[in-house]
């Protein structure tokens, strides 16, 4: 599981990031301190994206995998997530007459 790609969009047309450093607070599962980052703009908006995923999906690298889409809208000030869980489901029936 992993993003495949990031593109950004200024209404239409893409567009580049902008090549700024941002200040990235982090945390890691083995460390309750926070660790601050500077990140570019680009890697900002990857990491968010991990995050979130794992915040309302843990485990959606696993099994038969997952895909979809995040759209940050910074007009709106706003994320939205389109997920699709994909799983194999199996029922076992037994009966005894």
């Amino acid at each position: 599981g992993q993003v495949e790609s990031i593109e950004a969009y200024a209404g239409d047309a893409e567009v580049t990031f902008p090549k700024t450093q941002i200040a990235y607070a982090a945390l890691t599962w083995d460390d309750p301190e926070v660790e601050m980052r500077a990140l570019s703009l680009e890697d900002v908006v990857e990491q968010l994206a991990y995050d979130l995923l794992s915040d309302t999906h843990g485990g959606w690298e696993n099994n038969d995998g997952a895909y979809g889409e995040f759209c940050f809208d910074a007009r709106a000030r706003s994320i939205h997530l389109e997920f699709n869980e994909r799983f194999t489901s199996s029922e076992l029936y037994t009966h005894d007459f």
